[in-house]
Protein backbone atom coordinates (compact mmCIF):
# COMPACT_ATOMS: atom_id res chain seq x y z
CA UNK A 1 0.00 0.00 0.00
CA UNK A 2 1.34 3.21 -0.94
CA UNK A 3 0.97 6.84 0.56
CA UNK A 4 0.41 9.31 -1.90
CA UNK A 5 1.42 13.29 -1.66
CA UNK A 6 3.26 15.62 -3.39
CA UNK A 7 6.98 16.99 -2.66
CA UNK A 8 6.58 20.60 -2.83
CA UNK A 9 9.64 22.90 -3.78
CA UNK A 10 10.84 23.90 0.01
CA UNK A 11 11.10 19.85 0.70
CA UNK A 12 7.64 19.68 2.42
CA UNK A 13 5.30 17.14 1.73
CA UNK A 14 1.65 17.83 1.02
CA UNK A 15 -0.48 15.10 2.10
CA UNK A 16 -4.08 13.71 1.63
CA UNK A 17 -6.44 15.77 3.25
CA UNK A 18 -10.23 15.44 3.69
CA UNK A 19 -11.79 14.13 1.17
CA UNK A 20 -8.68 13.76 -1.35
CA UNK A 21 -8.65 10.34 -2.06
CA UNK A 22 -5.25 10.33 -4.72
CA UNK A 23 -2.92 12.34 -6.33
CA UNK A 24 -5.88 13.96 -8.52
CA UNK A 25 -7.57 15.02 -5.35
CA UNK A 26 -4.69 17.52 -4.34
CA UNK A 27 -4.18 18.59 -7.25
CA UNK A 28 -8.05 19.89 -7.71
CA UNK A 29 -7.66 21.24 -4.15
CA UNK A 30 -4.44 23.40 -4.68
CA UNK A 31 -5.76 24.52 -7.90
CA UNK A 32 -9.39 24.60 -8.71
CA UNK A 33 -10.96 22.57 -11.85
CA UNK A 34 -8.02 21.37 -13.39
CA UNK A 35 -9.66 18.65 -16.48
CA UNK A 36 -8.51 15.01 -16.46
CA UNK A 37 -5.44 13.78 -14.45
CA UNK A 38 -3.05 14.26 -17.01
CA UNK A 39 -3.80 18.30 -17.27
CA UNK A 40 -3.63 17.82 -13.22
CA UNK A 41 -0.50 16.27 -12.92
CA UNK A 42 1.03 18.93 -15.39
CA UNK A 43 -0.14 21.62 -13.79
CA UNK A 44 1.31 20.48 -10.75
CA UNK A 45 4.88 19.57 -11.97
CA UNK A 46 4.57 23.19 -13.24
CA UNK A 47 4.55 24.51 -9.90
CA UNK A 48 7.59 22.47 -8.89
CA UNK A 49 5.96 19.92 -7.11
CA UNK A 50 6.55 15.89 -7.48
CA UNK A 51 4.30 13.30 -7.10
CA UNK A 52 5.57 11.05 -4.59
CA UNK A 53 4.13 7.05 -3.79
CA UNK A 54 5.57 5.73 -0.88
CA UNK A 55 5.89 2.23 1.29
CA UNK A 56 7.04 0.80 3.85
CA UNK A 57 10.56 0.25 1.44
CA UNK A 58 10.25 2.19 -1.29
CA UNK A 59 9.52 5.90 -2.75
CA UNK A 60 8.65 6.02 -6.62
CA UNK A 61 9.19 10.05 -7.42
CA UNK A 62 8.25 11.74 -10.58
CA UNK A 63 8.09 14.71 -12.37
CA UNK A 64 7.90 15.99 -15.85
CA UNK A 65 7.60 19.34 -17.67
CA UNK A 66 6.63 19.78 -21.48
CA UNK A 67 7.06 16.05 -22.08
CA UNK A 68 9.56 15.17 -20.47
CA UNK A 69 11.41 13.69 -17.21
CA UNK A 70 13.13 16.35 -15.20
CA UNK A 71 16.56 15.43 -14.19
CA UNK A 72 17.27 14.94 -10.61
CA UNK A 73 20.17 17.75 -11.20
CA UNK A 74 17.25 20.29 -11.08
CA UNK A 75 15.00 19.64 -8.82
CA UNK A 76 15.69 21.85 -5.87
CA UNK A 77 18.02 21.10 -3.44
CA UNK A 78 15.56 20.68 -0.31
CA UNK A 79 13.61 18.02 -2.69
CA UNK A 80 17.12 16.20 -3.69
CA UNK A 81 17.85 16.17 0.40
CA UNK A 82 14.32 14.82 0.79
CA UNK A 83 15.51 11.83 -1.33
CA UNK A 84 18.82 11.16 0.06
CA UNK A 85 17.05 11.11 3.23
CA UNK A 86 14.90 8.85 2.03
CA UNK A 87 17.62 6.48 0.68
CA UNK A 88 20.38 7.04 2.78
CA UNK A 89 18.87 7.73 6.42
CA UNK A 90 15.30 5.74 5.83
CA UNK A 91 17.54 2.57 3.55
CA UNK A 92 14.23 2.48 1.32
CA UNK A 93 14.38 1.98 -2.71
CA UNK A 94 14.01 5.16 -4.03
CA UNK A 95 12.88 5.12 -7.43
CA UNK A 96 13.20 8.73 -9.59
CA UNK A 97 10.85 9.18 -12.82
CA UNK A 98 10.35 5.44 -12.78
CA UNK A 99 8.17 3.34 -15.16
CA UNK A 100 7.01 1.66 -12.04
CA UNK A 101 5.01 4.33 -11.07
CA UNK A 102 2.96 3.68 -13.77
CA UNK A 103 1.13 1.27 -11.49
CA UNK A 104 -0.09 3.98 -8.44
CA UNK A 105 -1.81 6.43 -11.78
CA UNK A 106 -5.12 7.82 -11.71
CA UNK A 107 -5.30 7.23 -15.77
CA UNK A 108 -2.23 8.88 -16.77
CA UNK A 109 0.49 6.87 -18.54
CA UNK A 110 3.41 9.46 -19.19
CA UNK A 111 6.60 7.71 -17.78
CA UNK A 112 8.58 5.08 -19.57
CA UNK A 113 11.29 2.74 -19.64
CA UNK A 114 13.49 5.71 -21.07
CA UNK A 115 12.58 7.34 -18.03
CA UNK A 116 13.78 5.47 -15.48
CA UNK A 117 16.59 6.21 -13.58
CA UNK A 118 17.28 5.35 -10.14
CA UNK A 119 18.19 7.52 -7.84
CA UNK A 120 20.93 5.09 -6.66
CA UNK A 121 22.68 5.83 -10.13
CA UNK A 122 22.26 10.14 -10.21
CA UNK A 123 22.81 10.64 -6.38
CA UNK A 124 26.55 9.47 -6.35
Amino acid sequence: MYTRFYLKPDGTARYLQGDERSHYGIATTILGSVGDTEEAYAAMWNMGWIRVAESPDTVLAEIYRDGRAVPVSEITPAQRSWLEDKKYLDKKSVEYNSANFQSTREGMENSGDYARCLVDDLLR
